[in-house]
């Protein structure tokens, strides 16, 4: 994300919260068993859209450098 932020593609809070996102994803990919199933199911519920963010910058930037 810090290279996405540099190039300017992400805004600063994107770049923030996508970064929390990849640090979650290691904690369930290496320390799953800490995880609470409520962590997971809110994150599920209410974070989903910072996906569809993040698709809407990097393609905007694409878009933007062809």
């Amino acid at each position: 994300m810090k290279i996405l932020g540099e190039l300017g593609v992400l805004e600063e809070d994107l770049k923030i919260r996508m970064g929390k996102m990849a640090r979650f994803r290691n904690l369930l990919v290496h320390l799953y068993w800490k995880v609470e199933d409520r962590e997971v199911y809110r994150i599920v519920r209410e974070r989903l859209g910072d996906f569809d963010e993040y698709l809407g910058a990097v393609g905007r930037f694409v878009e933007s450098s062809l």
